[in-house]
């Protein structure tokens, strides 16, 4: 939910905004004075100042002289909102960041679209979490990058070629029901017949 602080004097200017932002579905804490409004930014976290600048306006110049000075209250949207002001605070009004400066009050869809605007500008200055996070992982190597740190190694040196098992018979590793023609022969056994023994020296 957006929250928004409404520095404003005036009693039918004040009715008007609460009318406004009734369907908005934003939070609103309406106040009269700058110290005041000090006090709510402080308190809880506010996405938007509203800060009318009617006839009767709060000072403008007591809210940014206690912003210059508070980060708090610093970096707190503020949506200007009428010309009651010295001609060299306009200036000033309309140069602030992070802020919107409208000369009139606007329609209920303007001010609403305003204030959405001024919460995703506030979100889109922050730095993103997840990449902080995301920068502070442990750096892993991938697969691709480790085999071929081990392959430099092995460049120049002879690859010892693996024995094919067929090659020594293993007749495991065809299948029971193979045809006898496809397994492959094991070496005949001698027959004790066919061995004979060395001659022996005749003895003299």
């Amino acid at each position: 939910m957006i929250t928004m602080a409404i520095a404003v004097k005036e009693p039918t200017v004040t009715r008007r905004y609460r009318h406004m932002l009734a369907q908005s579905g934003f939070e609103t804490h309406f106040v009269s004075n700058v110290s005041e409004l000090i006090r709510t930014v402080k308190a809880r976290p506010v996405d938007v100042i509203l800060f009318d600048l009617g006839p009767s306006a709060v000072s403008p110049v007591d809210w940014l002289a206690a912003a210059a000075k508070d980060k708090d209250l610093e970096f707190t949207p503020v949506l200007w909102i009428g010309t009651k002001v010295a001609p060299s605070m306009q200036t000033v009004i309309q140069e602030y960041r992070p802020g919107v400066w409208l000369e009139n009050i606007p329609l209920t869809d303007e001010l609403i679209s305003t204030v959405l605007q001024l919460v995703g500008r506030k979100t889109e200055e922050k730095p993103s979490e997840e990449k902080t996070a995301s920068s502070d992982r442990e750096w892993t190597p991938e697969a691709n990058i480790i085999d071929d740190a081990l392959q430099i190694f092995d460049e120049g040196q002879p690859k010892a070629q693996p024995a094919s098992r067929q090659a020594f018979g293993d007749v495991e590793a065809m299948p029971a029901d193979a045809p006898a023609a496809a397994r492959p022969q094991q070496p005949a056994k001698a027959r004790h017949s066919d061995v004979r023994p060395a001659t022996a020296p005749a003895e003299e």
